[in-house]
């Protein structure tokens, strides 16, 4: 592990292995919070838009509190093992918990007239539960491990990759276990996307292996996550804090629609049957993202950034006009295959620019700027756009706003301010190991 050629760092075959595994199945667990949570709060309480946009916010500010702290714990430690497998386990098992949150069970314990009140309160309590595990799991343990294993060289080319697994893990889940959803079959789909995520936890026990000599931090994490936010901290490593910026504004133009997407298709374009619109938008994303991540490595990640916003912005653009489904299909690949190449960009900069020692703890930044900020931002931003709709749904008596097509306008314009930080980091980026 970590063998040396004239490239630069080696990934063996059974890292290969653990970033396919571990990748895929923390993107279906992710992709079930992100975008099923969502439409079961819709779909079987009377929660609306606002208490999805309040749910997300939530789980964004624990996501980034639990990477904070349990990435600087992981850098104290030197190890990334224990952690990822554990809390793969337990990140399994709190979705599973969702199986048993249904009016049936609390009417138990519960008088009638407050059942839909204390479901939706509890939906919201759960998914922070179950994100803790996720966050230290997934973004605080392994996202730090890969960037052990990996180093300028081929980086363009993992993040290619694992890039490209949240989409793989969506065609897994509308090839295998969207059809519960729509059965209304919540607790078997609850019970076998938590029961794959446990098993893989414990395959982690027996495959992941911590990188030997691995440079720990001797600091207080309290005292290190304070050092990070110092002026003296930020401007010595400037285009780190630049790359975060930009990666924040990428996340809050995805988050302003993404938390109402499949509800946006079904309900707006009129579309049931979304899982082909969004399996044909994924699978031709996941291929270009995994292409233009092995292209970036050849010819520096600086050249690819610029192209793929502007491909990015045309996407939103075109999907704002478009309501047929062909051009949707077709515009909502430009769209992501934009989205996959520009995240892709900007998290291999940040594990080229990340300090050696600190690689946990900044993981824990990085959750600041692409998960708290944009959760807590975009989907309220999506929240106030879809008020004004001119469309109504109505579930168990309660009626709720559509999402319109100003979503995707509204994600444009903080679309557009992504240049600003990447023009500025720029420069000194692309000297640095082609990034």
């Amino acid at each position: 592990m970590g063998e040396v050629y004239m490239g630069g760092m080696r990934v063996t075959k059974r890292q290969w292995v653990v970033l396919a595994l571990f990748g895929l199945f923390g993107q279906i667990a992710w992709m079930v919070e992100n975008m099923y949570f969502n439409v079961f709060l819709y779909k079987t309480t009377t929660g609306g838009v606002q208490d999805i946009a309040i749910m997300v916010a939530a789980s964004a500010i624990i996501a980034t509190l639990a990477t904070l702290f349990m990435g600087a714990l992981s850098d104290r430690k030197g190890r990334r093992r224990i952690l990822i497998s554990v809390c793969y386990l337990l990140w399994g098992i709190t979705t599973m918990a969702f199986s048993v949150i249904n009016t049936a069970n609390l009417q138990r314990f519960i008088p009638a007239a407050q059942v839909m009140t204390v479901a939706v309160i509890l939906i919201i309590v759960m998914d922070c539960i179950m994100t803790f595990f996720g966050a230290t799991a997934n973004d605080a343990a392994f996202n730090s491990w890969v960037t052990d294993i990996t180093d300028p060289s081929n980086r363009g080319a993992v993040e290619g990759m694992l890039s490209a697994m949240p989409l793989v893990a969506l065609l897994i889940i509308f090839g295998l276990f969207d059809g519960l959803t729509k059965q209304g079959k919540w607790q078997v789909f609850f019970l076998l996307v938590g029961g794959l995520t446990s098993v893989v936890g414990l395959v982690g026990f027996f495959l992941i292996q911590d990188v030997p000599g691995l440079a720990k931090s001797n600091l207080n994490p309290l005292v290190n996550l304070a050092r990070t936010f110092r002026p003296s901290m930020i401007k010595q490593n400037k285009n780190l804090y630049l790359t975060f910026t930009a990666l924040s504004l990428a996340g809050i133009s995805l988050q302003t629609y993404m938390p109402y997407f499949i509800i946006y298709i079904e309900q707006w374009l009129g579309i049931k049957n979304y899982a082909v619109l969004l399996g044909m938008v994924f699978v031709f994303s996941a291929v270009g993202s995994v292409l233009t991540g092995r292209l970036a490595d050849k010819i520096g990640r600086g050249r690819m950034i610029f192209p793929a916003l502007v491909l990015y912005l045309i996407g939103l653009i075109g999907l704002y006009f478009t309501r047929n489904l062909v051009p949707v299909i077709i515009w909502g690949i430009v769209m992501m295959t934009g989205n996959l190449t520009i995240l892709m960009n900007l998290n291999s900069r940040v594990r080229d620019l990340t300090p050696p020692g600190q690689v946990g703890l900044f993981q824990g930044i990085r959750m600041m700027f692409t998960v708290l900020v944009p959760m807590t931002c975009g989907p309220f931003i999506g929240s106030i756009v879809t008020a004004g709709s001119p469309l109504m749904y109505e579930e168990f008596g309660v009626s709720k706003s559509v999402p319109t097509p100003m979503l995707f306008l509204a994600a444009a314009v903080s679309g557009v301010l992504i240049f600003l930080p990447v023009l500025l980091g720029r420069e000194r980026t692309v000297r640095k190991g082609g990034a």
